[in-house]
């Protein structure tokens, strides 16, 4: 596993969102991946798409600008 699919893994266990994963979420993550193996696929792909369209908008967004005549800052730190 490498180093990105380990941070998506992370906010997916991450649950509320708070930067740490507490024993809970640390458990409730195990137990789901013991015994639902095709549910936690399913959140992971999910988890990747909702990413994935979150960063489309943000280039739907800056390309929008552009083509509005705003002047683009050329730093792309959102994706």
């Amino acid at each position: 596993i490498d180093s990105r699919d380990l941070e998506q893994l992370f906010s997916i266990v991450d649950e509320d969102d708070n930067g740490e994963i507490d024993p809970c979420e640390f458990i409730e993550a195990m137990y789901r991946m013991r015994t639902a193996d095709s549910k936690t696929a399913i959140k992971f792909v999910k988890h990747i798409v909702e990413k994935m369209d979150q960063q489309q908008m943000t280039l739907k967004g800056k390309s929008d600008n552009i083509a509005d005549g705003e002047p683009d800052t050329g730093v792309c730190n959102d994706i």
